[in-house]
């Protein structure tokens, strides 16, 4: 994007723009843009949005400073949270705020988008739950939610513009007042989507305001079957759970379930895979039962996507298992549900997990070179070529 605008993406090399980043990514791993950023900040934005806004918009054309305020001015109001010049000032992360007050939400409402025509807006921030997995808990930590007067007035931007309302979060189901929120957008003539679920927390109620609001597909995601891998991983989703979530829905005639899996562990076996492929086959067992109820047969779909061990997780430093070793696992995942019909498997693409995993862990040497790489545009196959051959550049797996 900068070099298609005839913008210099290195830093040293260009006087303007002022080029600032923040968000998740560059709170994971900062190092990856100090060479392009002349600012990087780490964490959560809203302690510190009044400075960051006020040395942001007094900025001087040479990018040096800002008129009256200086880097030392920028160390001093934001502390170890903002990296600049190619140097990391820390990469811990602003403290997360106790309380939330305004949500963010969508500014602008487009057909042009995954989410079509759709107001998103975040209800909640961090989790309750320590999966080992997930990026979430160190970047945002406990859960907070915003209060419901907060949304609700933001809501009713939102249903000015669009009816359909999308509810952002890491995990929806934690919001304290969320069916009163889903109440508050369908009493206005609007539909609600919702991000993520836990299925622990999806009583009768909610699952018919799911249905209520269109959704057809119910999202399940165990990650794993088996009860090592759980205990590895910290989720523990109790199977009859799963199967009695399944029952349930399919008396509400739910079209479709989507199982979310992960496989590529370093200690993963056989009997991990076979327990995956039980609880499928349990679970198509209850739609056959039903089916001569309802008169008809859901389709079970399977997204099975490769474990990504990355920066600040506890298994960060967990091994990147090799693709053939992962089309081999796939193929014996296929081999035994496929034949089953009514079942659909999605797996991603390696190449792509590959790049995730060394951008997780890279440092700015690594930076360097993707800039040098990439030339005019990102072609994944070419930079995932171009890493693959040249193993003089790990991964850091052991910086947090």
């Amino acid at each position: 994007m900068l070099r298609s605008n005839r913008i210099d993406p290195r830093v040293d090399k260009r006087l303007s723009p002022f080029i600032g980043v923040g968000g998740a990514f560059p709170t994971m791993n900062p190092h990856l843009f100090i060479d392009t950023a002349d600012l990087v900040f780490s964490g959560e934005y809203e302690s510190y949005i009044d400075e960051l806004l006020l040395f942001c918009s007094n900025i001087s054309p040479d990018a040096q400073g800002s008129k009256g305020f200086s880097w030392a001015d920028a160390d001093r109001m934001m502390g170890p949270f903002i990296s600049h010049k190619g140097k990391i000032k820390g990469d811990t992360g602003t403290p997360s705020p106790d309380t939330l007050k305004d949500p963010n939400y969508s500014h602008r409402i487009t057909p042009h988008t995954t989410f079509s025509n759709t107001f998103l807006i975040e209800i909640t921030r961090g989790c309750r739950f320590r999966c080992r997995f997930c990026t979430v808990p160190s970047l945002y930590g406990n859960l907070r939610s915003f209060t419901k007067e907060s949304l609700f007035k933001a809501f009713d931007l939102g249903l000015s513009k669009t009816k359909q309302i999308g509810f952002v979060s890491a995990l929806t189901t934690q919001h304290p007042d969320l069916k009163e929120l889903i109440h508050y957008v369908n009493e206005r003539e609007g539909k609600v989507s919702f991000s993520s679920l836990r299925i622990e927390e999806i009583d009768d109620e909610f699952l018919e305001l799911i249905k209520a609001n269109g959704q057809n597909i119910l999202t399940i995601a165990p990650e794993v079957a088996s009860q090592e891998l759980k205990k590895k991983v910290r989720k523990s989703i109790k199977i009859a759970r799963i199967f009695d979530l399944v029952d349930r829905s399919l008396t509400l005639r739910f079209k479709k379930f989507k199982f979310y899996f992960m496989i590529g562990f370093e200690e993963e076996e056989e009997k991990d895979l076979d327990a995956i492929i039980d609880l499928i086959s349990h679970v198509r067992e209850i739609a056959l039962k039903r089916a001569k109820e309802t008169r008809y047969m859901p389709e079970i779909i399977l997204s099975i996507n490769q474990f990504i061990p990355k920066l600040k997780t506890p298994l960060h430093g967990d091994p990147f298992i090799d693709q053939k070793i992962i089309k081999r696992k796939m193929a014996y995942l296929g081999k035994r549900l496929l034949p089953l019909g009514n079942i659909k498997i999605n797996g991603d693409d390696y190449r792509e997990n590959y790049i995730q995993w060394r951008l997780s862990h890279g440092d700015a040497e690594l930076a360097k070179r993707i800039i040098d790489w990439v030339g005019d545009g990102f072609d994944s196959k070419k930079i995932y070529h171009t890493l693959s051959k040249r193993e003089s550049i790990h991964p850091t797996a052991e910086r947090l």
